[in-house]
């Protein structure tokens, strides 16, 4: 009878062949047929495949890890990884590489070179656009040639960005984009501002610099410097990228406009080193691609093999999972040291069971006056916002972590899992075990 550990390793190793069917084999002759036979006629089947995605921008990063992450489970594959890196080596024509495969950008003149000689499957990766014009330009003969194209949902994010302003109350908007005004960024942007003007709301957009000024950050950061000027006091400003995001706060310091007293800022990406070394702090919309990046190696994977045949490439989309709020676009109450002081208290003490009496006597200030406070300037109880605070960090907790519901719930000063259960289902329409999953 076979032992437990060797079924499991027969498993294992069948899997990764493909094989449909499990059948049990002696243990004699397990090493041999699973080792030497089979293993050699796979390594001659190696797929040969092109990564070329930017490790210097995140999502990308996250993509790769997905697209490494299936080829090792289901590998093994070759590769070939192109990042972007100065002086990196580059395959002239993949062909002679004898490439079976690609996933990422199209857009290298030696890529585009042989792009039409190319016969091997390809899924683009941010570049539908320029993909679609390639296809018109030769004809449509590239069409057969890319399974999918995977890209970022801008229509989500600019309605996640503008909700999250929406909620804080703010009635006055930017929008910041990308300085050569890139398709994606417009994208962002026109979301968030039909987003904003649904709700009866004004949204002003920064206007594309000249030509000569796009490239030149020293010139357009002034150009910038006197846009953000203008703007008045309250306004939620939201940026294209992390980036452009730390632009804004890096000019904001020079000019002495307080963040986010004077404006509040949101970026897009998530990018920890921009947004936890930025002064202050970025708040940021988190952005999930690993999962598209693993249904992009999965489905080139079984083009490689035939088992896709379709006239039309598919659509992958990787989108927001939620906003990671820093410092730049911290609730703030203008006029009103009270309502400001308090939030601040609230913020430090989300992990904490605080309770309205424990926050007043903190202040200095009887509950009753602060509960007029509070209705005053936010239109809601204190105990309201306590509990909005709460379960804000319990969203972030439940996709950025691995921690079980119960410590989430500990860590968000509930007493007991049930409670945080309740109240999250009665704020967001879904349990938190629902909320996980669907992230």
């Amino acid at each position: 009878m076979i032992s437990m550990r060797l079924f499991y390793t027969t498993f294992r190793v069948l899997a990764i062949l493909k094989c449909e069917k499990i059948i049990l084999i002696n243990a004699n002759t397990f090493p041999r047929m699973c080792y030497n036979a089979p293993m050699q006629k796979l390594m001659m089947e190696t797929p040969r495949v092109a990564i070329t995605l930017s490790s210097t921008i995140k999502t990308m990063r996250e993509m790769m890890q997905g697209v490494m992450q299936y080829a090792r489970l289901h590998g093994p594959w070759a590769i070939h990884l192109t990042e972007g890196r100065p002086f990196e080596q580059n395959a002239s024509d993949l062909r002679a590489w004898k490439c079976t495969g690609m996933i990422g950008s199209v857009k290298s003149p030696a890529i585009r070179r042989h792009l039409k000689d190319y016969r091997f499957p390809i899924i683009s990766v941010n570049e539908l656009s320029e993909t679609l014009e390639g296809e018109a330009e030769l004809g449509g003969r590239l069409l057969n040639r890319f399974v999918a194209h995977v890209e970022c949902d801008n229509r989500t994010l600019g309605e996640l960005a503008a909700r999250h302003f929406l909620e804080d109350g703010f009635t006055s908007f930017a929008y910041i984009g990308e300085s050569r005004g890139l398709r994606w960024s417009t994208e962002r942007g026109k979301s968030f501002i039909k987003a904003v003007r649904r709700r009866g709301f004004d949204c002003v957009a920064y206007p594309l610099a000249p030509k000569g000024v796009r490239d030149d950050v020293t010139a357009e950061r002034r150009l910038l410097g006197d846009w953000l000027r203008k703007l008045p006091e309250g306004t939620a400003v939201f940026a294209a990228n992390d980036i452009r995001g730390r632009q804004v706060l890096d000019v904001c310091a020079e000019l002495g406009i307080a963040v986010p007293k004077h404006l509040s800022v949101l970026a897009c990406d998530n990018d920890e080193m921009i947004c936890e070394t930025s002064l202050p702090k970025l708040s940021s919309i988190a952005v999930s691609s690993m999962p598209a990046g693993i249904a992009a190696a999965e489905l080139l994977d079984r083009a490689m093999h035939g088992r896709i045949r379709r006239r039309k490439p598919l659509l992958i989309t990787y989108g927001p999972t939620h906003v990671v709020r820093r410092e730049s676009s911290a609730r703030t109450v203008r006029g009103n040291p009270f309502v400001e002081r308090a939030l601040d208290c609230i913020r430090l003490n989300t992990n904490h069971h605080l309770t309205v009496e424990a926050l007043a006597k903190q202040l200095h200030i009887s509950r009753r006056m602060l509960e007029i406070q509070f209705r005053k300037a936010l239109g809601c109880t204190v105990k309201d916002e306590i509990m909005r605070q709460r379960l804000e960090l319990a969203k972030e907790l439940l996709v950025g972590s691995g921690d079980s519901l119960e410590s989430i719930a500990a860590a968000c000063g509930f007493s007991a899992f049930s409670h945080f259960s309740t109240a999250f289902k009665r704020r967001f329409g879904i349990t938190p075990s629902a909320f996980r999953r669907q992230r």
